[in-house]
């Protein structure tokens, strides 16, 4: 294009050359010279492709005075309507395309399709069947820490093996199920005691460990059970007492934590509308029949316990599937 350009240019300068070398005689006027009224028109358009051409011409006679180009044209994209290029996946929103016709593209996150989320489906999961995959075609992430669970609590702990989760109510009972997932509700139950003045349940005595600290985990329901055995005639909204009582989403499997099930919990503090305040009862009975074993939410320390009978905590009931 360049060339046709410079060829242009040549041949416009010739032009202006050979007519300044001639005459002009106007044919109306008896060989008399015309006074000529030298205007521009456009003799060849430009394009896009290649430049244009603008001849000198005399308005009055019709004589030419040489030529020039026209810059071609600068090309300004015209797109069409915005169409989807790539469906929405479960944690990506859609991505729309548009073009014009000289083959530019362009691309944009789609305002409307956004991600769809994870669909776990729980209705149709089996406690302690395994990880939950998502149900949606092409997904194949399981539900995880922070994630809803059937109750449409948070989960906050997870073991793909599976744990033993002890179903009974005395100590005694030591029958099992297989459970994956932990998964406690939304918000707290009334702060409440543990217990009673010189209320002692040597069963559910689980103290923490840093070299163990899963040992307890699956024991949490079946502290409860045992706590409310213990507690007798007493009517007062004890912690254990106030999880049993609980029926989140219409389920009554909520139990109050043990210890190292508290501990799971307190590792999101803060994350996932999970609290980074406040002490928190456990099931478990602390070392000192006086004691039970809490979790401050406020630190990170490893272990704490509170007077059953004196100190009014939260509490936050959990279940398991």
């Amino acid at each position: 294009m360049k060339i046709v350009g410079a060829s242009i240019r040549i041949i416009a300068l010739v032009t202006i050359i050979v007519f300044s070398l001639t005459g002009c005689e106007n044919e109306g006027g008896g060989g008399t010279s015309c006074t000529h009224n030298w205007e521009w028109t456009v003799t060849t358009p430009a394009t896009e492709e290649a430049d244009g051409v603008e001849t000198k011409t005399c308005s009055l006679c019709g004589a030419t005075d040489g030529i020039r180009p026209i810059d071609k044209l600068i090309h300004v994209c015209v797109f069409g309507e915005w169409t989807e290029k790539t469906a929405a996946t479960c944690t990506e929103a859609a991505v729309e395309t548009r073009a014009c016709a000289c083959g530019e593209e362009e691309t944009r996150t789609s305002t409307t399709g956004l991600a769809l989320g994870h669909n776990w489906n729980w209705s149709t999961y089996t406690s302690g069947s395994g990880l939950r995959e998502c149900q949606l075609t092409g997904c194949t992430v399981t539900a995880g820490i922070g994630d809803t669970g059937p109750a449409g609590g948070i989960i906050f702990y997870v073991i793909e093996n599976g744990f033993d989760f002890y179903t009974g109510t005395a100590a005694a009972d030591n029958n099992t199920v297989k459970r994956n997932y932990l998964e406690a509700w939304n918000s707290n139950e009334t702060a409440a005691t543990w217990g009673p003045s010189g209320f002692v349940v040597e069963d559910v005595r689980q103290v923490f460990s840093e070299t163990n600290p899963t040992q307890w985990i699956g024991y949490g329901r079946r502290n409860t059970k045992i706590i409310l055995t213990a507690l007798g005639g007493d009517t007062l909204n004890r912690a254990a007492r106030l999880c049993d009582n609980a029926r989140h989403a219409g389920l009554d499997d909520w139990f109050l934590p043990s210890i190292d099930e508290l501990n799971e919990l307190h590792k999101i503090r803060g994350e996932y509308g999970i609290p980074n305040t406040g002490v928190y009862w456990s099931s478990s009975e602390f070392s000192t029949t006086a004691n039970a074993g809490t979790r401050n939410f406020s630190n990170d320390n490893v272990h704490s316990s509170g007077v059953k009978s004196m100190s009014s905590f939260n509490v936050r009931s959990v279940r398991s599937f």
